[in-house]
């Protein structure tokens, strides 16, 4: 086609762009969709720092949050944050519980877990910043390391008890998923969780 042919349609494809942006609000703004399949959210987002989570066997589990959530910085490891967030800091001492942290050598967000029952990872999730990102990063496939203290029961890599899985013991740590007695359930990959034994001291 010549270049001759073109310029009427070049005119006009000028005029439509120009009518477009005449017309859309100076303050318009683009949706943009998030790309980290971590940034879902959760079934239960609680606003605080190191939510404590009770499990009620078969009944919905209770979270409670022991301190409302507050800027600060966070940092460190796979996040990086400055506005509030989940677990951000070392507040979720609960008697018997088992705490789960998001990055290696028990640190960055945490959650915790009181009770007996089980739970999908999928049901929670962490506020804050991660990967240039605001919002709330979804617990499934995240945690790095753990510390059970009067709890014993299952890690699975699956939702639901599916998948792989590693038993974890009363006064039982790791500092990196997927080593020493944690070989099966390997970093960024704990989806569910099942306590069989919780006490306030042991």
């Amino acid at each position: 086609m010549r270049l001759s042919n073109l310029k009427p349609w070049l005119i006009v494809l000028g005029l439509l762009l120009g009518f477009v942006a005449t017309t859309l609000p100076a303050n318009a703004q683009v949706m943009k969709t998030s790309t980290h399949k971590h940034l879902q959210g959760g079934r239960f987002q609680v606003h605080c720092n190191a939510a404590v989570v009770h499990l009620n066997g078969t009944q919905v589990p209770t979270i409670t949050c022991p301190k409302p959530a507050s800027a600060g910085s966070v940092g460190g490891g796979k996040m990086s944050a400055s506005l509030p967030n989940i677990g951000a800091d070392d507040n979720c001492n609960q008697a018997g519980e088992l705490r789960i942290w998001w990055d290696e050598s028990y640190s960055g967000w945490e959650i915790c877990f009181t009770g007996t029952g089980f739970t999908n990872m999928t049901d929670y999730c962490a506020w804050g910043w991660l990967y240039g990102e605001y919002g709330c990063w979804n617990w499934n496939d995240s945690a790095t390391s753990y510390r059970a203290e009067c709890t014993d029961g299952h890690f699975y890599t699956d939702t639901n008890g599916n998948g792989s899985y590693d038993y974890f013991s009363l006064n039982s740590s790791n500092y990196l998923f997927g080593t020493g007695n944690m070989s099966n359930v390997p970093n960024d990959s704990l989806s569910s969780i099942q306590i069989a034994y919780s006490a306030s001291s042991c």
